[in-house]
């Protein structure tokens, strides 16, 4: 900290202070932190994007390498030479987003729902409640307890059957969604919504997605700009104190979450391809633990705050590591996003 404090250039100043996050110890890596859940408040529902394939979905990656492992299967030996190597093939998703009246039109089966604890996650499912009609409604229930009672009111008053499992027996066995089926990714860890999507498309090709955006995130938007004030008016002090405030994100430890069984082939190169937020220690312990021969780094677009902050992380791992690279992407471009993914 001392050394922090006589340095006169802020951006200096902000690197030590990164570099000495990214070093923190932590007992594991990967992608559930064990602190406290963040905060959000004021709801505005974003319209539910339909997410449909035309054909099963194979590994956006490229792979040359001697071994081949299919994104949806075990891992296949290939015994071609490398002259005879080829592409792998594009993944074709079709994502588009559908009005409240045309949800309203669709034939739900079936829907898997998030007991949470935040106040989008409840306005999520009291507009859902009312604008669909499954059959059957999976509601996911974590130990804390969140808004799971108001949740189950909702879905109560419109006549649905809804039926419980707990987190951690949905993630090893997750709940048979039935004909067409809604995913709402509000009150959902990202685990669940990668294996409930995942088990979707191969299954059916088509799967509805709803999201509830908060109008208010934390960080808050005013705190950042005083960071920002800070930085631009070149008070090392300052700038300090309200970078190490903001940027804790969240706390760890941290832990790997396997989400497919494939099996490793240590002879390949590593990439990583991760997108970068205001709450950056995921990604800092993850390279801090693991080593990468190929890192891409995916950043929002715009001048905004939380993208500033955000930028801040991606620059300071372009800093560190060589073999990394930024590339800038809209928020809201969902298709745009999976065709340069796949590209």
């Amino acid at each position: 900290m001392s050394r922090w404090l006589e340095l006169d250039d802020v951006a200096a100043a902000k690197e030590i202070l990164l570099r000495n996050q990214i070093n923190d110890e932590v007992d594991e890596t990967g992608a559930l932190g064990s602190g406290q859940p963040s905060q959000e408040s004021e709801v505005a529902i974003q319209e539910q994007p339909v997410v449909t394939p035309p054909a099963p979905v194979q590994a956006s990656v490229r792979r040359t390498a001697p071994g081949q492992a299919d994104l949806f299967g075990a891992f296949e030996s290939d015994t071609k030479s490398p002259d005879q190597k080829a592409w792998a093939d594009k993944v074709s998703v079709s994502i588009r987003q559908i009005s409240e009246n045309e949800l309203a039109t669709l034939p739900v089966s079936s829907a898997l729902v998030g007991l949470g604890f935040e106040d989008r996650t409840l306005a999520s499912n009291r507009f859902l409640s009312g604008a669909l009609h499954p059959q059957t409604v999976h509601a996911i229930r974590y130990p804390v307890e969140g808004r799971s009672q108001d949740i189950l009111n909702a879905w109560s008053k419109s006549g649905t059957t809804v039926v419980e499992a707990a987190y951690d027996e949905a993630l090893a066995a997750l709940p048979r969604l039935d004909g067409l089926a809604l995913v709402d990714i509000s009150g959902l860890a990202k685990p669940l919504i990668f294996k409930a999507v995942r088990s979707e498309l191969i299954a059916k090709g088509r799967v509805l997605v709803c999201h509830a955006s908060a109008e208010r995130h934390y960080p808050l938007q005013e705190d950042l700009e005083k960071l920002f004030a800070a930085e631009r008016s070149d008070e090392p002090v300052a700038f300090l104190d309200s970078l190490a405030e903001l940027l804790t994100g969240e706390d760890g430890p941290y832990k790997d979450i396997k989400l497919l069984n494939d099996v490793s082939d240590p002879s390949r190169n590593r990439a990583l391809l991760a997108f970068a937020s205001p709450k950056h220690e995921r990604l800092f312990s993850l390279l801090d633990r693991r080593e990468f021969d190929q890192i891409e780094i995916v950043t929002p677009e715009g001048d905004p705050p939380h993208a500033k902050v955000a930028a801040y992380a991606a620059e300071f791992i372009c800093q560190n590591y060589p073999n990394a690279s930024v590339t800038r992407f809209g928020n809201d471009d969902l298709l745009g996003l999976v065709e340069y993914l796949d590209a």
